[in-house]
Parts: C-alpha cells; sequence; structure tokens
C-alpha cells in the first residue's frame, strides 16, 4: 500500500522541489513566462532557465513561443505550459445506480469521461468488477499507453479513510468496512487512491477547477435523484483538504426532498412548462438530466423546481458558510450545469444569514465540470500528489491566481 503517495512512472518522475515549484506555478496560470516564474518562486533566472530545460527534454512543458510585451515595453518573453500528454490520471465517482469515468492530462485538461449504468451493487468484490471494467475501457477507449498513468483516483458517498484506502460508511453497498484499493491496486502498476466524494471534488476545484489559488474556500456537492437527495461539504483551509478527526468533515443531513418529491408538488404548474408538461402523468419517467436540459430551454416549470431547490440549498448551507467564513463556494454535481438559475437563490439565501464584511467577500460560483465534478476530482487527487511540495516550501506558490 501506498497510502496515497504516487510512486509510478519512474523515468518522468519530477526530480526536486524545485521542478515541482515551477510546474505548480505553470499549472495554476495555465501559461506563463520564465521572468514571472523567477519573480514569483524567488529563484534565479538562470535557474529557472535550467529547470525549464530540464522538463521541457522530458516532454512535461512545452514552449508556446512569444507572448506580449508588458506595459513597460522590453522584449517579449517566451511562454510556458504543461504538456498535457506527458502524464495522465484516472478518476471514478461511484453513485447509486452508475460509475463515472475521466481520465486527465496532466495539465487536468479532461481527455475522455462515461458514464456507466449500474444496477444494486451487493457486495464489495462486485463492486471491484466494475471499477477494473471502467479503468480497463478508459484506457483502451483513449488509446494512450499504459505506462503514462499516474494514478488512479476512485471516489465514493461515504466515510472513506484516505490513508488506508478504507470504506467505513456508505449507502452504495450494504457491507461496511471494506477496502476501495486493494483490488485495482493488485491488478495495476500504478497507485490507486481512495476519497470521499465532495472532498474529491473540492480537489478538483483546487487543482484544475475554479479555486486556482484560492487557500481556503468550501465546494458543496449537490447529489440528487428520484428518491435519494444529498449535499457533501469539502473543505479547503489553508490550501490543504481538511478531513477532521474521524474522516467525517462535511457530512451532513440534507435539509431539502427528494427529486420527485418536488415535483409532485408542483403538479398544478406542469402546464407552464413547455418542456415538462407532457409528463405530468408519468412523473416517474422524469430524471434529474431531464430537468437540467428542460431548465437550460428555459422551461418555466424547470426554472422554478431549481429556483426552489437553490433557496432550499442555500438556507441549509448558510450557516457552515458563516462558520467557516471562506472566500469562495463553489456549487459542484450536476446541478451545476444550470449555472445562475440555482446560485441566483442560493445567494439570496445566504445573504440573509450572513453579516455585511462577510458577504462582501464571498463569492459564490458553479463548479464547469457539472456531473463529472467528482470524477474529475478523483483523477486531480493523482496529479495534486505527484506535483505535491513539502510544506515547508509550499509558501512559494501561495499566489497562483495573482502571479500574472
Amino acid at each position: 500500500m501506498n497510502n496515497g503517495q504516487v510512486q509510478s512512472y519512474d523515468f518522468r518522475l519530477i526530480r526536486n522541489i524545485n521542478d515541482r515549484i515551477v510546474l505548480n506555478l505553470i499549472l495554476g496560470n495555465e501559461s506563463i513566462s520564465g521572468a514571472d516564474l523567477a519573480r514569483i518562486s524567488g529563484m534565479q533566472p538562470s535557474t529557472i532557465s535550467n529547470i525549464l530545460k530540464g522538463l521541457k527534454k522530458r516532454d512535461l512543458v512545452n514552449n508556446l513561443g512569444k507572448g506580449e510585451s508588458t506595459f513597460k515595453g522590453g522584449k517579449r518573453p517566451f511562454l510556458w505550459e504543461i504538456d498535457s500528454n506527458a502524464a495522465y490520471a484516472i478518476g471514478i465517482d461511484v453513485e447509486i445506480g452508475q460509475i463515472a469515468v475521466t481520465m486527465l492530462g496532466l495539465n487536468g485538461e479532461v481527455k475522455n469521461k462515461k458514464i456507466y449504468k449500474t444496477d444494486n451493487i451487493p457486495n464489495p468484490e462486485e463492486l471491484a468488477q466494475h471499477l477494473i471494467t471502467s479503468v480497463n475501457d478508459i484506457i483502451s477507449d483513449s488509446g494512450v499507453d499504459p505506462d503514462k498513468i499516474l494514478g488512479a483516483g476512485i471516489a465514493i458517498a461515504g466515510i472513506v479513510n484516505r490513508e488506508t484506502g478504507e470504506v467505513l460508511m456508505t449507502d452504495i453497498i450494504p457491507q461496511m468496512k471494506f477496502s476501495l484499493t486493494n483490488a485495482l491496486q493488485s491488478k495495476y502498476d500504478f497507485p490507486v487512491i481512495a476519497e470521499n466524494n465532495a472532498n474529491a471534488s473540492a480537489i478538483g476545484s483546487k487543482v484544475v477547477g475554479t479555486a486556482k489559488g484560492e487557500k481556503d474556500f468550501m465546494t458543496i456537492l449537490v447529489k440528487l435523484d428520484a428518491h435519494v437527495s444529498g449535499i457533501g461539504i469539502g473543505l479547503v483551509l489553508n490550501g490543504e483538504l481538511y478531513h477532521g478527526s474521524s474522516y467525517c468533515s462535511g457530512e451532513v443531513t440534507p435539509e431539502y426532498p427528494p427529486m420527485y418529491n418536488m415535483i409532485s408538488r408542483l403538479r398544478d404548474q406542469f402546464n407552464t412548462g413547455k418542456i415538462l408538461k407532457k409528463y405530468l402523468n408519468k412523473i416517474e419517467d422524469l430524471n434529474i438530466r431531464m430537468l437540467i436540459d428542460a431548465a437550460n430551454q428555459g422551461d418555466a416549470l424547470a426554472v422554478h423546481y431549481f429556483q426552489l431547490l437553490g433557496r432550499m440549498i442555500g438556507t441549509s448551507i448558510a450557516k457552515h458558510i458563516a462558520m467557516i467564513n471562506p472566500a469562495k463556494v463553489i456549487i459542484t454535481g450536476d446541478v451545476a450545469e444550470v449555472g445562475d438559475l440555482i446560485l441566483d437563490p442560493i445567494n439570496e439565501m445566504v445573504s440573509y444569514e450572513l453579516v455585511a464584511i462577510s458577504k462582501e467577500n464571498l463569492n459564490i460560483v458553479a463548479s464547469k465540470s457539472g456531473r463529472y465534478s467528482v470524477a474529475v476530482g478523483a483523477a486531480s487527487i493523482v496529479i495534486d500528489e505527484f506535483l505535491k511540495i513539502p510544506a515547508f516550501n509550499s509558501n512559494s506558490i501561495s499566489n497562483l491566481s495573482t502571479s500574472r
């Protein structure tokens, strides 16, 4: 067991801390000049030049050519980016009724993604077979060299011991206290890491999502289906994921009803929905994806549903936001795909609970990964571990979002 430390893909491993600092700065800025890398890191320009040459030789970075001159004029700087095809990470999101899997390039670019529908999974052995199938398929479909895969992250709803890969509690299968990583780790040469789904979503936001450069933020993972509803909170403090004393941080009780319950209460409004009105007498045929698509096409009933849902979510998370006082809150999961339709009522209800100075500094946004938020986050855990900088040097990259 590797305890989550990515050690595979030896000939391309980052060789020292300075390499990691430079790669983190490039990843945080998407593209950046050597001069800015020297300025932000505090290293000498000659040192940066040598590091970039070494990273380029290992195909970890690309030279994009010359960028724009600064307002002071002078020579146009050369810009650098992470080579998306240098290495890959697999992310898996295990939910009731489906498994979502993604493959990311080293820069966080989504190379492939897929949803697998599943029946009720009775035991860990059958779950392992589903996971192996999804991993084999994503590798085959992507056509990548398996030797370039850094690792796989698996995220599941429930309480997960990140250090051991053990699932302590979950609603996905009846059994508790089973390893989520052993079956895959014995089959593949790359390491496998397990994490709670909301925590994975938070890491994804930090590494490749909308929280790049943020030191204190929350993700609100909204899971909603026909008969199941729930939210999970991922919490990053001072740049590090917070698990809590028993890996239970962010495990909160939802305060809103499942989809069918809410839709049933809106029966008298079905005639307002140009798309959904035909489902008045067959509500059981609806699913969350259909509601999202209808809302994004302006269906009045679907829009009203997400506005109601947003108010409920805003009311239930306001106290958590008030307690933590984060700079940013990211709404993740399928519902993020309706954007302002759900963000506006969430903001409205949260603002009622916060003091003025807290509201001024808070930014609530939607994840760009939508339904793949957790799978992207699970893969991002692998990238995060691969690029991790020891704590005593972490201040060197504390201002990624303001470095340009």
